[in-house]
This record gives C-alpha cells, sequence and structure tokens, in this order.
C-alpha cells in the first residue's frame, strides 16, 4: 500500500494534467470558431447567372454577406495537361483516341495566368453584385476564378463552377536586405542570385533576338 502522501502529490499531478487539458480544449474550441467566423463571410460569395458560349464566359459575382467586398480580380490560367486528364475522368470514362484532340485543345490554351480584366470600382457591397466576363474561354483546359479580399482583409479565391472560396496567400515580390544580398551563405541571398541570373538570362536573349532583327 502507497503512502498517502505518494498518493496526495500523484492525485495534484492528475489534477493538474487534467486542468492543461481543459485549457488545451478550450483553446482548440475558440481557435474553431474563430476560423468559422473568418470563414462566414467568405462563404457567402458566390456565381450566379453562368452563361456559356463557345468562346466565353459570362457570370456575376454575388455577395449575400452583411459586409462589403475588395479588390476583386477575375483570372484565367492554363490546366497542367495531367489535370485536364484528371478534370475529363472524374466526370466520365476517358478514351486512349480522345487525347490526341485533349492535347490539340490544351495547346491551342494561352499558358500562365491572366488578369481578365479591371473594373472602375472593385468593390461589392453587401447584398450588391458585379458581372464578370471570362473571354477565350476553354472549358476543358482553364481554370476560371475571382480574387477578392474580405472585410477582415484575408485574400480568397472562388473558382467557377465550385461553391465555396478557399483562402490563398498574398501576391509579392520577392524583397531582399542588404544582408542577403552580401551575405552569400543565407537562403535569401541564393534565391537572390538565381533571381538576377535569371534576369540576365532573359536580357541577353532579348538582346540577341534585337540583333537578329536589326541584321
Amino acid at each position: 500500500m502507497f503512502p498517502v502522501e505518494i498518493w496526495g502529490t500523484v492525485a495534484a499531478w492528475v489534477g493538474s494534467v487534467g486542468s492543461v487539458a481543459s485549457l488545451a480544449t478550450a483553446a482548440l474550441y475558440y481557435r474553431s470558431t474563430v476560423k468559422r467566423q473568418e470563414r462566414a463571410q467568405a462563404y457567402q460569395v458566390r456565381f450566379v447567372s453562368i452563361d456559356r458560349t463557345d468562346s466565353s464566359v459570362r457570370a456575376k459575382v454575388v455577395n449575400d454577406s452583411d459586409r462589403p467586398i475588395y479588390d476583386i480580380e477575375p483570372r484565367q490560367t492554363r490546366l497542367s495537361f495531367s489535370e485536364v486528364i484528371e478534370r475529363e475522368q472524374s466526370r466520365r470514362m476517358v478514351e486512349t483516341s480522345e487525347i490526341p484532340e485533349l492535347l490539340r485543345e490544351w495547346n491551342e490554351t494561352p499558358g500562365g495566368m491572366l488578369q481578365v480584366h479591371a473594373f472602375d470600382t472593385a468593390h461589392i457591397a453587401s447584398g450588391g453584385e458585379l458581372p464578370v466576363v471570362f473571354s477565350t474561354y476553354h472549358a476543358r483546359t482553364q481554370n476560371c476564378w475571382v480574387r477578392f479580399r474580405d472585410a477582415n482583409g484575408r485574400m480568397w479565391s472562388l473558382v467557377l463552377d465550385t461553391h465555396q472560396p478557399i483562402e490563398t496567400k498574398e501576391d509579392y515580390r520577392q524583397q531582399y536586405s542588404w544582408w542577403d544580398i552580401v551575405n552569400p551563405k543565407t537562403k535569401s541571398a541564393r534565391i537572390y542570385r538565381t533571381h538576377v541570373k535569371k534576369i540576365e538570362r532573359l536580357a541577353k536573349q532579348k538582346r540577341l533576338e534585337q540583333k537578329k532583327k536589326s541584321d
């Protein structure tokens, strides 16, 4: 049989562990509540009145929340070819004979990411809407979406034909301090040198192209 003082110490220890567990549970619950509140406004932004033609999509972005959204930017991007195949396979069985046609369509789709157009006003008030047009639309090989900022300043992306936006990171240019540039051992310095070399290669290529044209 254990001495009372030992049992007392164990009981106190168990009690402290229980208190810590309760605090952790409360913290997790609070965090999940805050996350739900952060998503609440963005989840009330949606596409409506989607009208497709062979070459474009017209739609409206509607803000059903009780606060405005800002910095709205419609964008288009070409999917990778593997994503094109995966998208088609998620809808139906893709035959091997269809791959050349899909590849041709993919090659004809503009690459990279495009900002579709700018607006006179890039915000939508509570209960408001904004028409957007995605031109040169390739339904099987492109994604179309809008980026927007909620009332708390968070950036979101809403993809056409989806029901909920996803939170996205800010676009930013890589910034380098004086220390990063002069100290070759830092990771930022290596990235900096890589970017400089890339720019130098592009500049050299541009000069050669101009020289060929002038010759």
